[in-house]
Formats: structure tokens, C-alpha cells, sequence
């Protein structure tokens, strides 16, 4: 995404040296590959206060291992502090701290270079690690990989150096490149068997690999045949590296590793030979755990309960429950995050606009291609797990906030935003989807529409924007929104349900009939279908009807959230008794087998008493609730305990109104986006840290980091102006 400021020499700079003569020479390099924002330090302890007061992209230090503060406290310290997290770090070890390397990269080191302070060896160093960002993409954790693996192997530490590639390889599954390093390290450790494996996988990803196959496969020959000389053993006939089946003309590995990082995947094809031909390529892949359904209905029923797959590779034209419907489904069921491909050669171009609503991955024609197939899934797998293209980006910042992940999505979201060459109409549709998780709806319309007027027929923006304006209860624009997109995907049934629902808003009670209709008629046992049924009944106080639709339902999640939401907007627009009769009715509809529900409806009802000035309506309420839940169970005693002061004292009863639970909500949001931000640091987010563990044989370099030392989390005047960026959008002038 954005250039890297070391790639394009806007990096401020500290270099960190004690010695003045070579504090001077390393910033004169730098100077002169053209870096202009250069901070010299003398020891690390003064780095601290740097670094308390002063923004900084990149350290350039010795690792200083003599000195009370060394450079294992400051690579701890950027690693715990997520204020400092962007910030990376080159160091310098003499020829007896190189011992201490692996624990360096553990911590999240950028690169290592040995102590020899010369312009020319310099020089070198640092435009070596120029070209390796170049080369890897600016890709950190690439880049600090290839450092680590060279100082590995000048060790000799197979074993560490097995570990890293095994980590690289889930991290970037099947790239030819990984695969060579994880072979040589599997022939290292002498695991022949995984390492023909691995270069079997390689010379299927990529026919550019060939040489290198050769080279792994000469390397194998002549180590297993070390190996059994040094065990005496004869040398015998050798297995074949790629036994080929010939009869199809693909590859079949004797052993395998999985180099997808995928615990199961699930195929639906009513076709056999796909099936196999799938079947068999995943499990070559490692996959051990494959699902195989036949048609939509068997695989829905047997997945609907059961936790998130890994991994779907599906038909689009299937029996008893069709691509459209089943794919449809588990979106609706919260299967948000699993790459889903379609392999199939009917979608046709009336398709694709739900095929892109509906995130999926990837469409393979048929017949299966092992090679193109293969390269597909590590694409999507790629772009799933480390997202970079604009595209990929979004989709996954979307799903994450669907999923109410925001601490993750927020972490995506900020490279996002700095990334100049993404354009502003596409930052203000991401910013609207931010600001409607936040509920700030009159932001995310106006961010959605500037959007929207470069992208008019953008499904995404037309269905964020329609939400907008149903939670402004601006029911006619909604209404024009959710039908503009219809039109283009027309069978996206959780739109035709929201159009149901507006139109029930707007007293077009035939209008939302047609919709559900038109709803049915694609799939007419959809449970979402049966949800908005059983809304518009308890907004229309038809009590017994209700009961029976939600006696049907798996969830009343969405039953509630309708009823919350629609009895806050009646209250609002001062339809008080309406709000308290549809909090009753809710109640009065609850089947038997959702009577723990009661309790929580039970506790809304009495707090609208309690906010409207009816204390002793809310404390009846309050005290009929039984509450086997502790949290609901002390938030009712809690406002029964008030409601009684102020009924006993005539005091005026206190409680938060909505301005203030929103702006303690989005503090609460912003507060845990920084928690998360720091605990959930995924692998690849500070070069090899989290990717590398240096574990009992960096022992004796963990008393480094002994005696860390003291860093204050920085205040908002500490903080750059440049870290609160916050694009604004602007309305087109109309002529």
C-alpha cells in the first residue's frame, strides 16, 4: 500500500552511537543516500526521551550490550507501546554479541549488521537493505527473514531456522520462494520425506521454480545419501520426488505437509469428478480435515451449527439449495471471514454483482487445472491472511466491522489512510462504514454520499447509505437507496427484507408484502425471511402471529435489535405509549422455548418507565425479573435501587441519556481499538515478531533484557499531529 519512508528517504532518522567519530559517519551515509530528517543520539538511554518528545520512523543503532539500557530494552519497548509499533530498527553487533541475533529478530528487528564502521561498509549495508525492501515489496517481514535466515545459518541453527521458514509459510502459503527456504531447512534437519513434499508444491506453483527444483532435488539426493552412509545403510532404489498418476497426469506427494495453513475446507459439487479432483488436491495440500456435500441442502444442514470453516470451495449450479441461496446463507449465519471460491463455469454476468456482495474470493472455470487452481488458492489465501491490495483491504476492513472486530479493522484501517494514492471517494466510503459502526449516521451519510457521486451504482455505498437513513428514520431515501441496488443485484434477499421493513415503516403494507413475496420466492425457507415476518408482526401488534414466526426461528438476535431499535426511534419521535407497547408485545409473543429472552426485554421495558417519569411502573417491572444472568441480574438491582431513592426522597431520578451513552460508547470503542490494537499485534506486523522464537536457545540473551527501563506512555501533546489524520470529504458544487 503506501511507500515505506525508508524506500522513499522521508524516514526520520535517529542514529544511536556513543563514539562522536562514528555517530558522525553513519549520519553522513545516510545524508548521502539522501535522507534529510537525521537525530543523533549517544546512548540508548537517551534514545527514551527521543523518542518520548520527537516522531521517528527508523533506528540505526549498535546493540550496545555493555550499557545499562541496550538495544533488547528498546526493541521491547517499541513492541509494547502500540504508539510506537510503525517505528523499526536496524542494529549493529560485534562479532561476539552475533550470538544474541536471534532474540533481536524475536523482538521485532528490522536488520543486522556487523560493527564495522567504514563509509564504503556502510554504505553497502544500507543500500543492500534499500534493495531488499525493493525487492520484497517492502515487505518487512520478508526483509527481516532473509536477514535472520543468514545469520542463522552462519550459526548453524537448523532447527531455529526450521521454525522460521515453517512460520513464513503459513504466513505466505505455496509462494515459491518460502518453499525453496523451507525445503533446504527440512533438508538440513534431514526431513527427507517433508522436503520432497515441499518441492513437489514448488515446481506445481511456479514453472519459473524449475531450476531451483533441480538444484533442492540435488541437494536431497546427494544429503539422504550422507545421511545413510553415515548410518551404514545400503543405498537401495530411492523413492520418486514426484510420483505422477497417470492416468490424470497430476502429482500425488507420498508425504505431506500442509503448506496452506488450513485446518479443513469444505467442497460442494454434485459433479464426482470435480469432487475427487478437488478432494485430492487439497488433501495434497496438507488439508487432512475435507467436507465433501453434493448438493446445497446436505451441506447447509450439516454446517449451519457447527463452527466457521476454514476453507469453501463450492459450485454455483448445485441440487436442492442453489450457489445463490446456500452462499447467501452463510453469510447471514456469520460465516464472514472464510475465503469461499466458486468453481464453476455458469455464473454468468447477471452474477457477479452478488458474487461481489457476497465476498467471494475467487471464480475458477471448469474443468479443474492443477496448476491454475492451485495458484487461485494461494491467492485468496494471500489476500485473506495479509491483505495489501486496495481491494482485498476493503473487503476484509468491511467484514471485520460486520463482525464487530474493530480493534483489528481499525489496525487495517490506518495504513489505509495514509496511503496517498488511494483515492479520496474511495476514503470516504471506508470512512462511512467506520462512522456507522460508531453511530454517527449523520457522518457516515455525508462521507457515503460524496462517495457515492463517483461511484453511483457502488453497491456497497447504495446499501450503506440506505442503512444511514433508516436509522435517521429518513424511510423514502432509504427506501430509494436499498431499491437502486435491487435493481442492479436482484436477488439479495437481506436487502429485499430491508426494503420489507422500510416500507412497513412508510404504511406501504402491500409494497413490504410484495417484498418479502419477491424474498420467498428466491428462497422461501430463509430464516431471515422468517425474522422480518415476525418484525413487522410485533410492529403491528399481531401478538399471536408473531409467536408462531418466532417459534420457527434458530436466533432471536435480529427479533430483539428490531425491537430495541424501533422502540428507541417511536420514543424519540414522542410515540412514547407505542414504544411500551411494542416492549409488551415482544413479551406477551416470546415462545416457550425463548422464555430466558424475557428477562432482558423485561429490563428495557422498565427502564422506558423509569426514563418517561413512571417509577412505580418501572420498579413492578423491574422486581418480576429473575435474571439467571449476573451482569442483567446487577443492572436491574442497580436501577431498582434508584428508582427507589427517588421514588422515597421525591428526587429527581438521574439516569444516562443517549447523547451521553453514545459519547461513552465511541469512548469505550476508541479506548478498546487501542487495547486490541496492542493485543491482538498479529504475526507480520513488526517484521519477525511473532513469526521467529528464539526459545531456550536465547537463554543466555534474555538477561538483556533484564532491569527494563521506565517508558511513560506518551500524552497528546507528546503524540505527532501527523498520527490523527482525518480525511474530510466535500460536497461537488452543483452548476
Amino acid at each position: 500500500m503506501a511507500e515505506n519512508p525508508i524506500v522513499n528517504k522521508s524516514a526520520r532518522v535517529v542514529v544511536v552511537e556513543a563514539v562522536p567519530a562514528r555517530r558522525m559517519l553513519l549520519a553522513d551515509v545516510l545524508r548521502g543516500m539522501g535522507y534529510g530528517s537525521i537525530s543523533t543520539v549517544n546512548k540508548p538511554q537517551e534514545l527514551i526521551g527521543h523518542l518520548k518528545a520527537s516522531p521517528t520512523d527508523w533506528i540505526l543503532m549498535p546493540l550496545s550490550s555493555e550499557h545499562t539500557v541496550n538495544g533488547m530494552h528498546i526493541l521491547k519497548i517499541l513492541t509494547t507501546y502500540p504508539s510506537l509499533n510503525k517505528i523499526r530498527v536496524s542494529m549493529m553487533f560485534s562479532d561476539e554479541e552475533k550470538i544474541h541475533i536471534p532474540l533481536a529478530f524475536e523482538l521485532g528487528l528490522l536488520s543486522c549488521h556487523v560493527s564495522q564502521y567504514n563509509r564504503e561498509s556502510m554504505t553497502r549495508d544500507m543500500q543492500t537493505l534499500l534493495f531488499s525492501l525493493q525487492q520484497t515489496n517492502q515487505d518487512l517481514t520478508l526483509v527481516s527473514a532473509n536477514y535472520l535466515r543468514n545469520a542463522l545459518v552462519e550459526q548453524r541453527a537448523s532447527r531455529l531456522r526450521l521454525v522460521l521458514e515453517q512460520n513464513l509459510n503459513e504466513m505466505y502459503p505455496a509462494d515459491p520462494t518460502i518453499l525453496f527456504n523451507l525445503a533446504k531447512a527440512q533438508i538440513s534437519c534431514s526431513l527427507f520425506e517433508e522436503s520432497k513434499s515441499t518441492i513437489n508444491h514448488m515446481e506445481l506453483v511456479s514453472k519459473k521454480s524449475n531450476p531451483l527444483v533441480l538444484q533442492l532435488r540435488k541437494e536431497l539426493e546427494d544429503a539422504d545419501t550422507h545421511n545413510q552412509g553415515a548410518h551404514g545403510e545400503g543405498s537401495g532404489d530411492e523413492d520418486e520426488i514426484a510420483p505422477i498418476d497417470p492416468s490424470t497426469g497430476y502429482f500425488f506427494p507420498q508425504t505431506k505437509t500442509n503448506l496452506l495453513g488450513l485446518k479443513n475446507c469444505v467442497i460442494i459439487d454434485a459433479d464426482e469428478t470435480t469432487q475427487y479432483l478437488a478432494e485430492t488436491l487439497v488433501k495434497d495440500a496438507g488439508i487432512e480435515d475435507v467436507l465433501v456435500f453434493s448438493d446445497g441442502k446436505l451441506a447447509w444442514d450439516a454446517l449451519k451449527d457447527k463452527p466457521e470453516p476454514d476453507f469453501i470451495l463450492m459450485e454455483w449450479v448445485i441440487p436442492s439449495l442453489t450457489g445463490p441461496l446456500l452462499l447467501q446463507r452463510f453469510r447471514q449465519k456469520g460465516f464472514l471471514h472464510v475465503p469461499i471460491v466458486i468453481i464453476s463455469s455458469d455464473v454468468g454476468e447477471d452474477d457477479l454483482p452478488l458474487v461481489s456482495e457476497m465476498g467471494v474470493s475467487a471464480v475458477i472455470d471448469k474443468p479443474i487445472d492443477q496448476k491454475s487452481f492451485f495458484k487461485s488458492v494461494v491467492s485468496v489465501l494471500q489476500n485473506s491472511r495479509r491483505p495489501h491490495e486496495q481491494i482485498s483491504l476493503e473487503q476484509k476492513i468491511r467484514q471485520l466491522l460486520e463482525s464487530g472486530s474493530i480493534g483489528e479493522a481499525e489496525r487495517l484501517w490506518q495504513p489505509y489512510r495514509m496511503d496517498t494514492r488511494i483515492p479520496p471517494s474511495s476514503q470516504w466510503q471506508l470512512e462511512a462504514e467506520f462512522m456507522f459502526y460508531y453511530e454517527r449516521y449523520e457522518e457516515a451519510c455525508e462521507f457515503a454520499s460524496n462517495a457515492l457521486q463517483e461511484f453511483p451504482s457502488s453497491l456497497s455505498l447504495l446499501n450503506l447509505l440506505g442503512k444511514c437513513l433508516l436509522k435517521l428514520g429518513r424511510y423514502k431515501m432509504a427506501l430509494k437507496c436499498f431499491s437502486r441496488a435491487q435493481n442492479i443485484s436482484p436477488m439479495n434477499i437481506e436487502r429485499l427484507c430491508r426494503i420489507a421493513e422500510t416500507q412497513h415503516f412508510l404504511k406501504d403494507s402491500a409494497g413490504s408484502a410484495a417484498a418479502i413475496k419477491e424474498a420467498e420466492h428466491i428462497d422461501p425457507n430463509n430464516q431471515l425471511i422468517v425474522e422480518t415476518k415476525a418484525n413487522i408482526a410485533l410492529d403491528n401488534a399481531e401478538v399471536k402471529h408473531a409467536s408462531e414466526l418466532m417459534g420457527k426461528l434458530e436466533s432471536l438476535r435480529g427479533v430483539l435489535a428490531f425491537m430495541n431499535n424501533r422502540a428507541i426511534a417511536l420514543t424519540r419521535a414522542g410515540q412514547f405509549d407505542d414504544g411500551i407497547t411494542l416492549y409488551r408485545n415482544t413479551i406477551a409473543a416470546l415462545p416457550g422455548q425463548w422464555s430466558e429472552i424475557h428477562d432482558s426485554i423485561a429490563y428495557n421495558l422498565g427502564l422506558a418507565h423509569a426514563r418517561y417519569g413512571e417509577l412505580k411502573k418501572a420498579m413492578d417491572t423491574l422486581q418480576r425479573i429473575k435474571a439467571p444472568s449476573p451482569l442483567l441480574k446487577k443492572k436491574a438491582n442497580s436501577l431498582l435501587d434508584r428508582l427507589k431513592h427517588a421514588a422515597t426522597t421525591g428526587n429527581a431520578l438521574e439516569l444516562i441519556e443517549a447523547s451521553d451513552t453514545k459519547s461513552m460508547d465511541q469512548n469505550k470503542v476508541k479506548a478498546r481499538g487501542e487495547m486490541l490494537a496492542k493485543v491482538e499485534l498479529r504475526k507480520g506486523d513488526m517484521c519477525c515478531y511473532l513469526v521467529f522464537q528464539a526459545g531456550d536457545a536465547a537463554a543466555s540473551s534474555r538477561n538483556l533484557l533484564n532491569q527494563l527501563p521506565v517508558f511513560a506512555k506518551m500524552t497528546d501533546e507528546e503524540k505527532s499531529p501527523e498520527t490523527s489524520t482525518h480525511v474530510k470529504p466535500f460536497k461537488k458544487r452543483t452548476n
